[in-house]
């Protein structure tokens, strides 16, 4: 009679040790879904309007501001979305985003092959004509990315 009473006592005392230890691990956050982090950051995400409306605020040149014709762009270069805008002296400018980092990187390289100024970074682009000045350059990728 001991004996079952004992594995009673173990089965009861194993029940409340897996329930408190659940309560725990789920106050601790350990097995939640991120999806509710993931929603959060992406709609904090900045637009690409915003970045040049900060290039406007910062008194940078940004005229002409319009939306990439994605389809219209070489095959090479596989954004999800962008915007073009005229800068510094009407040099002709695009600011791209795409779904990764190695898909700006390799359109970075497209762009430089075709002799226009490039800065990537993460998984965005930013494209200007070689008409315009390095230093301009410069100024227009700081604005943007040194945000």
């Amino acid at each position: 009679m001991g004996g079952n009473r004992m594995k009673r006592f173990n089965i009861v005392f194993f029940i409340v040790a897996i329930v408190t230890l659940g309560g725990l691990l789920s106050a601790c956050g350990v097995g939640k879904n991120s999806d509710s982090n993931t929603a959060a950051s992406s709609s904090s995400e900045k637009t690409l309007d915003s970045y040049l409306q900060d290039v406007k605020d910062q008194g940078l040149t940004v005229d002409d501001q319009g939306e990439v014709e994605i389809a219209d762009l070489s095959k090479q270069v596989k954004a999800t979305s962008g915007v073009r805008f005229n800068g510094e002296g009407g040099a002709h400018a695009k600011l791209l985003k795409f779904d990764n980092d190695d898909l700006a990187q390799k359109a970075s390289s497209f762009y430089a092959s075709k002799q226009e100024q490039v800065h990537a970074e993460g998984n965005m682009l930013l494209v200007m004509d070689r008409s315009l000045q390095k230093d301009w350059f410069k100024k227009y990728q700081d604005a943007i990315f040194k945000q």
